[in-house]
């Protein structure tokens, strides 16, 4: 058999840029990993006398340890396993290095992506003395079979009771399931899966079982017709109750079914009202609701209609992976947790809706509420009728490699509407949103006068595409004004926040097209990154992002004109704020009429109070004759600037003459690095340098003075 080995070169210090290698479920002893170990990028060479180990974490949540080898050139060579290999999908790994005396060296993660096999593992399974296993049967070979016989009949002599007839009907399923399959079915209580039969008692019957004895519930290939079971009172109907260690799994996506036949309302397919639940598991399924009940969703005290998994109790260990949640029509599809629920992981599912059947109420497929959770590999078909595709809340919630595809914000951020705790390490990195009227909106309690604000929102490495041919008049009726002129933007704050710190937007990309063909989007409402809100902003890093075609401004800082009546009302701050090393392209592209051509600069500097603001090494780059400048600094008396910064940024303007200006209004408490006369600081740092374009020579502030770099009296 051939060995496939697979070189990787692996840091100890730094993030791994490896692809995820791709390995085939079920191999087992043919696929290793001959890995160099670099310390930022410089080779360790590992001693014979080192032991070697590969550490695996696989979607399961179960994690184990394979031991590798030193290679003669100071490599070492790990096994990709049988036990790694098990499960589809994304296996999290990294290398331990262990010396005499326990001194332990381990490199960064890497990831394996197991693709599906297309067979069945049943002849298959690996054990920690497999190999000895082996030479066992071997040795059993060997054995002549009469004296196998001999032995036997001796055996039996002495144990008669070992030869007692078993009744009829004496095999129970404790005794079949615990000593033999180490499963259970819904078959086994009466289920039929033939598309027809009411199957929701049976099905219950083996989720109560799988619960109460800690074993999975394996539910084969079928459709499953379900239909409300449960009632809690005060219109609480549900179909399945979701107990601690339950455990399902269907034979995979579309193959296993869980059809809703009902005509009316109900709260959710699966659901708790229990304190505390932890260890669940529901894979490998479709859950197909529906949308042609006879019952709309309707406003009123009980919203959260229709959900698919609803668990607002204290939730932990929460595992859901490859489901098809097909003709979604409720106003949530996942809804989990609370303040104290924590370790949550929704995988490799997908969330194909089809109607709401309401004409406004606050809804996103997947709604997390908890801690330490993971939002991975997921798609979401808003179908235009889907406010949020994710949110988050909570601390310590991960959001990557998800697409969010027409609804109207793909990722809503926001604090725990019942706590006044703050959010806090939300990283939202590596999805692809296409065609949502919103990318993504950090939200504040506006509800509770004793809420904080959000620390730590981390939006890294995503791609935002919006086609406004495809979003036009899609989202009528979804802001509650039956308003046609909605807002297409890449990264905003709502005006609810109190407060947000260290906040990073880095190295993502945002593409708008069609804006042009279109007079409905104002471009105070179409932005790429706006930090606009009621409360202070502190600690904001932009950078290494493009952006290309949107409507308004490319980033915009500060209050609008539509929220400032008073300076007096606004002592909030905008501060430490670094726009750095971004590419922003043809920005202010919408076209409608507005006096606020401030609405339509690649970067605006809007109304409020800053300071530490520095706008460096950016290219603003224009190839039309839309859109006003490269920079608009706004202005009102009872306002301040400290130490705002305009410096070292390539203005570039694609044909001669469409013209893309630095100054508007203001711009005297804005430091630039070079201007015309008029636009020189009137404050700077002494000794700062200034490109005067009028003058044509570079000037130097001395003791609050420009002069000629010289020191000399400048002379017009």
């Amino acid at each position: 058999m051939n060995r496939i080995v697979k070189a990787l070169t692996i840091d100890v210090a730094k993030k791994n840029k490896i692809s995820k290698i791709t390995a085939k479920q079920y191999d087992n002893k043919t696929r290793f990993i001959n890995a160099t170990i670099t310390n930022e990028g410089e080779k360790l060479t590992i001693g014979s006398d080192k032991t070697v180990l590969i550490n695996a974490l696989r979607e399961d949540g179960v994690s184990k340890s394979f031991k590798g080898s030193v290679v003669d050139d100071g490599t070492v060579l790990v096994p990709i396993t049988y036990w790694m290999l098990e499960n589809e999908g994304l296996v999290e790994c990294d290398i331990s290095i262990i010396g005499a005396d326990e001194e332990t060296l381990t490199t960064t993660v890497f990831y394996i992506n197991v693709e599906a096999a297309s067979r069945s593992n049943d002849d298959i399974s690996e054990d920690e003395n497999y190999d000895l296993l082996l030479s066992l049967i071997n040795n059993v070979k060997n054995i002549k079979r009469e004296d196998v016989d001999q032995a036997t009949k001796q055996w039996l002599d002495k144990h008669p009771e070992a030869t007692t007839t078993v009744k009829d009907k004496s095999l129970t399923i404790d005794k079949m399931v615990i000593g033999t399959l180490g499963y259970i079915t819904p078959q086994m209580f009466g289920a039929v899966g033939d598309g027809i039969s009411d199957d929701t008692q049976a099905l219950n019957d083996a989720f109560v079982y799988s619960a109460e004895h800690n074993v999975k519930c394996f539910i084969p290939k079928g459709t499953y017709v379900i239909t409300p079971l449960k009632n809690y009172g005060d219109d609480i109907t549900f179909f399945f109750d979701i107990k601690s260690d339950l455990n399902i799994e269907g034979s995979g996506r579309d193959e296993t079914i869980l059809k809703v036949e009902t005509k009316n309302d109900y709260t959710a397919v699966f659901s708790t009202y229990d304190s505390i639940i932890s260890n669940v598991s529901i894979k490998n399924l479709t859950i197909e609701q529906n949308p042609n009940a006879e019952n709309p969703v309707v406003n009123g005290k009980n919203q959260n209609r229709r959900a698919v998994i609803h668990a607002t109790s204290t939730c932990d260990n929460f595992i859901f992976n490859n489901i098809h949640f097909k003709n979604c029509c409720g106003t949530h599809v996942i809804i989990l947790g609370n303040q104290k629920s924590k370790n949550v992981v929704v995988s490799c599912c997908l969330f194909d809706y089809v109607s709401v059947k309401l004409n406004w109420y606050d809804r996103s497929a997947i709604y997390m509420n908890c801690n330490n959770y993971l939002v991975e590999n997921n798609t979401v078909h808003g179908n235009y009728d889907v406010l949020g595709g994710i949110e988050l809340h909570g601390y310590n919630g991960t959001a990557r490699n998800n697409l969010l595809k027409n609804c109207y914000t793909g990722i809503h951020i926001s604090l725990d509407y019942a706590s006044t705790k703050n959010t806090a390490g939300i990283f939202v990195s590596e999805n692809r949103f296409e065609n949502n009227a919103r990318g993504i909106q950090i939200w504040g309690n506006y509800n509770d006068d004793d809420a904080e604000g959000v620390i730590g929102v981390n939006i890294i490495n995503n791609k935002l595409f919006v086609d406004a041919n495809e979003v036009n008049n899609r989202f009528d009726g979804f802001d509650g004004s039956n308003n046609a002129n909605i807002k297409l933007c890449g990264i905003e704050l709502h005006t609810s926040l109190k407060f947000i710190k260290d906040l990073k937007i880095i190295r993502n990309s945002m593409l708008f097209k069609g804006l042009l063909e279109h007079t409905t989007y104002n471009p105070n409402a179409c932005f790429a990154i706006s930090l606009c809100t009621l409360g202070d902003v502190d600690s904001v890093i932009i950078s290494e992002n493009y952006i290309e075609g949107c409507g308004g401004n490319g980033v915009k800082l500060g209050l609008s004109k539509e929220i400032v009546t008073n300076p007096d009302e606004h002592s909030q701050i905008f501060k430490n704020i670094t726009v750095i090393n971004n590419i922003l392209k043809d920005c202010g592209q919408g076209i409608i009429a507005t006096s606020n051509q401030n609405y339509n600069a690649c970067i605006n500097l809007n109304y409020g109070n800053f300071e530490n603001v520095i706008i460096e090494n950016n290219i603003l780059e224009k190839t039309n004759n839309h859109g006003t400048a490269a920079f608009y600094s706004n202005s009102l008396e009872g306002f301040s600037k400290k130490n705002v910064y305009f410096s070292k940024n390539n203005i570039r303007v694609y044909p001669e003459g469409a013209g893309l200006s630095i100054l508007k209004f203001g711009v005297a408490d804005v430091i630039f690095d070079e201007g015309s006369t008029a636009q020189r600081p009137i404050t700077a740092p002494n000794g700062h340098t200034f490109y005067d374009t009028t003058l044509k020579k570079m000037i130097v502030i001395i003791d609050g003075v420009w002069k000629n770099l010289d020191g000399t009296e400048i002379i017009a």
